[in-house]
């Protein structure tokens, strides 16, 4: 299993960064190498598994893919994440109504 993400030069040109929207995450370096690096460490950082790996990818035009040693506990967060974002939308459109 892997997630599509990118990463891509900041406006004002000191930092790199990089985005998984499918676990809501962003993060950022000083190259592309490094934000790849922090992107990494902020998947297993919320997997909080002292086995689980991520493996980031950097692809041309500002692509980026992340895998795993453990796809289940991959999915798991994503599950969360995204149950996570669907609690937030539903909790401010009761407030709009």
């Amino acid at each position: 299993m892997r997630l599509e993400g990118r990463i891509w030069k900041a406006r004002d040109g000191k930092w790199w960064l990089a985005e998984l929207r499918d676990l809501d995450l962003v993060t950022q370096g000083t190259s592309r190498k490094d934000a790849a690096a922090m992107l990494a460490d902020a998947v297993e950082c919320l997997v909080n598994s002292a086995r689980f790996r991520a493996d980031v990818r950097v692809g041309k035009g500002g692509s980026c893919s992340v895998g795993s040693n453990d796809d289940m506990r991959l999915a798991a967060l994503m599950v969360r994440r995204l149950r996570a974002r669907a609690a937030r939308s539903r909790s401010s459109r009761r407030r709009a109504a």
